[in-house]
């Protein structure tokens, strides 16, 4: 099932939330503070407008924070096969912040990517949120990429429900 427009209309309202109505209210003294209760509505909103719209009210996404987040496996973002999608690969498996592993964008229609969260570089400023942050949890054949984190833009990805945590 393609949620592709629920997705976007979640990335919409968090953007608006932050940008409009939160960024020019930022304690300097708390910029932290805010960005974790922020962090902490971004996920109770993700669980009303797109959970509880696919069944899955019981899964909670992770929270921004987290190092080495777990993915919704039942969340799959496709690369649009249509075009050469750049995609950005985390350099260690571990999540470490840099987004330079060298990798063929052309091969990357192939990959399984199970979603994560919303992404964007911005944490202190104005946010686009143009990102999905993604697991590479297959195929097998391109086994130095499974379990690595990557970034890849929302314009040119779809994503979808699947019936199995694991179709492919």
């Amino acid at each position: 099932m393609d949620i592709t427009n629920l997705m976007n209309e979640y990335r919409e309202c968090v953007r608006t939330l932050w940008n409009t109505h939160l960024l020019g209210k930022i304690d300097p003294d708390d910029v932290w503070g805010m960005i974790d209760q922020y962090d902490g509505i971004c996920t109770k909103l993700f669980n009303i407008m797109v959970l509880r719209q696919t069944d899955r009210s019981e899964c909670q996404k992770a929270m921004s924070y987290e190092q080495y987040p777990e993915p919704l496996l039942f969340l799959r973002v496709k690369p649009n096969p249509q075009s050469c999608v750049p995609i950005l690969i985390n350099r260690e498996k571990e999540a470490c912040g840099y987004w330079d592993y060298p990798f063929d964008w052309k091969n990357n229609a192939e990959l399984d990517l199970r979603f994560i969260d919303c992404f964007d570089f911005a944490l202190q400023s104005f946010r686009e949120i143009e990102y999905y942050r993604v697991r590479v949890v297959g195929p097998s054949g391109f086994p130095e990429l499974i379990g690595r984190d990557a970034l890849i833009l929302c314009k040119y990805a779809v994503v979808e429900v699947v019936s199995s945590e694991m179709d492919i």
